[in-house]
């Protein structure tokens, strides 16, 4: 990599961390041709970096979502969400969690 991490690559895939960083600069990334930029760029243009964290912004009345790229870190956050709120199931789970 040839920028910056300004997130967590611990938390983060490669693509994720070259949305954050775009996103921080605003900057063409090395190495993209101008198309590809294009489609990079308005892909970029639906999340947001606040905290060092990755988000997506609203989808038709959707609220904004972390992105966690992680599976490791999806199975914990699913585990807590579910010992927290009383082994409810997956539905109820799963709706705590959008």
């Amino acid at each position: 990599m040839e920028y910056e991490t300004l997130i967590s690559s611990t938390e983060y895939n490669e693509e994720s961390i070259k949305m954050a960083t775009y996103l921080i600069i605003l900057k063409k990334l090395k190495g993209m041709s101008a198309p590809e930029f294009r489609r990079f760029k308005r892909e970029a243009l639906k999340y947001r970096v606040y905290r060092r964290k990755l988000w997506r912004l609203l989808i038709k009345g959707m609220p904004i979502k972390l992105i966690v790229d992680k599976e490791e870190i999806r199975a914990q956050i699913l585990r807590e969400v579910y010992n927290q709120n009383g082994h409810k199931g997956k539905e109820s789970t799963y709706h705590r969690l959008l």
